[in-house]
C-alpha cells in the first residue's frame, strides 16, 4: 500500500482524541495489548442419580441435540435412595443433592448455565396406595407375585416422576403412570416355586443380552434392581401382560404402547420436560437405538410354560 493511500486510511497516525474517543489505529493497537477474554459461559446438564439406563439416554441425546443446546453433560449422585411412595420427593431431593455438590464443589461459574435433569420410579400394585421401590430381596418380589396371584384381575401400575432445574429457577416436574394389566394364569404360575425360577432365568437372559446391554452402556442388573422387582420386557416376553394402558395384545398399536411404556418404565424422563432442555428429544427417542432393540427383543416370545 501506498503512503498516500495509508495516509488517507481514517484514523492514520492519530493518537487517541483529546475527549477520549478511540481512533480505528488507537483500537487496534488495544485489542493487541488486551488480556486474553474470558471463556465463554458453559452449559452445564448434570443427571442426578446412578441408573446407567438414564446416563446413556442423556448421552445419546445431548450428542444428539440440535446445534446450541448441546452441554457439558456429568453425572452427579443424586444422594441415598429414600425408601418412601413419593416419587416426586424423591426426584426433588436428587436436583436438591446435586446442586449443592454443584455449589460446594464450584463446577459452575456465575455466567454459566446449569441443568439438572432426575428422575424416580415406583410400583403401585393392584389397588394399593403404597408404591414399591426396590425390594430387599427375591423372597419380596415372590410375594408380590403371590399378592397378585389372589386377584381375578392381577395389574400393577408404575408411576415415574422427572424434573428439570435450569440455574436458581424451582424445577419444573410432572408426573407419569403405566398401568399393566396381567393375565391371571401365567401370574399363578409365577407365584410358584418353579414359575419363579423360570421368571428370575428369564431375567438373567434378557438383562444380560446384547439388546439390553446397548453397546456396553448398560451393565447388567438384578431382579432386586427394579421397583417392586417386577420387569415389563420379561413379563412381555413370558406372555404374561394382555394389555397396556389399555391396549390389547392384538391390537395394532401394541407394539407403539410396548416401545412406549418401556421407555417410561425404563428411563422415565418426561419429554416434554426435556423439550427444555434438547428440543430434539422427542424425534430423538422416535428412533433411538436401543429402545427399539428392546422393544422387538421382549415381543420375540417364548412359548408359554404351564
Amino acid at each position: 500500500m501506498s503512503r498516500a493511500a495509508a495516509e488517507a486510511r481514517p484514523g492514520f497516525g492519530l493518537p487517541s482524541r483529546p475527549d477520549g474517543v478511540k481512533t480505528p489505529h488507537s483500537l487496534t493497537r488495544e485489542r493487541r495489548h488486551s488480556p486474553e477474554r474470558e471463556p465463554r459461559p458453559r452449559r452445564i446438564i448434570a443427571y442426578a442419580g446412578e441408573s446407567a439406563r438414564r446416563l446413556a439416554f442423556a448421552k445419546a441425546v445431548n450428542q444428539a441435540a440440535t446445534r446450541g443446546f448441546a452441554g457439558d453433560l456429568i453425572n452427579l449422585p443424586g444422594g441415598e435412595e429414600q425408601d418412601i411412595s413419593d416419587t416426586i420427593a424423591v426426584m426433588l431431593r436428587k436436583i436438591m443433592v446435586a446442586n449443592q455438590t454443584i455449589v460446594e464443589e464450584k463446577l459452575a461459574k456465575p455466567r454459566d448455565t446449569v441443568i439438572i435433569i432426575a428422575a424416580d420410579i415406583r410400583t403401585r400394585i393392584g389397588a394399593s396406595r403404597i408404591n414399591k421401590g426396590k425390594p430387599k430381596n427375591l423372597e419380596g418380589v415372590r410375594r408380590t407375585f403371590q399378592r397378585m396371584a389372589r386377584s381375578d384381575h392381577p395389574y400393577y401400575t408404575v408411576e415415574s416422576s422427572s424434573g428439570v432445574r435450569i440455574n436458581n429457577r424451582q424445577p419444573s416436574v410432572t408426573s407419569d403412570s403405566t398401568t399393566i394389566l396381567l393375565d391371571p394364569k401365567r401370574v399363578k404360575y409365577l407365584s410358584t416355586p418353579e414359575g419363579f425360577m423360570d421368571y428370575q432365568r428369564r431375567f438373567a437372559e434378557y438383562y444380560s443380552s446384547p439388546a439390553y446391554l446397548n453397546d456396553g452402556n448398560h451393565k447388567p442388573i438384578q431382579i432386586t434392581d427394579l421397583a417392586a422387582g417386577l420387569s415389563l420386557p420379561v413379563l412381555i416376553a413370558d406372555n404374561a401382560v394382555l394389555e397396556i394402558n389399555g391396549v390389547g395384545t392384538i391390537d395394532p398399536e401394541f407394539y407403539g404402547a410396548v416401545k412406549e411404556s418401556i421407555y417410561n418404565v425404563g428411563i422415565g424422563f418426561n419429554l416434554n420436560l426435556l423439550k427444555n432442555v434438547w428440543p430434539n428429544v422427542g424425534q430423538f427417542v422416535e428412533s433411538y437405538p436401543w429402545l427399539e432393540n428392546a422393544t422387538t427383543s421382549c415381543l420375540r416370545r417364548e412359548p408359554a410354560q404351564l
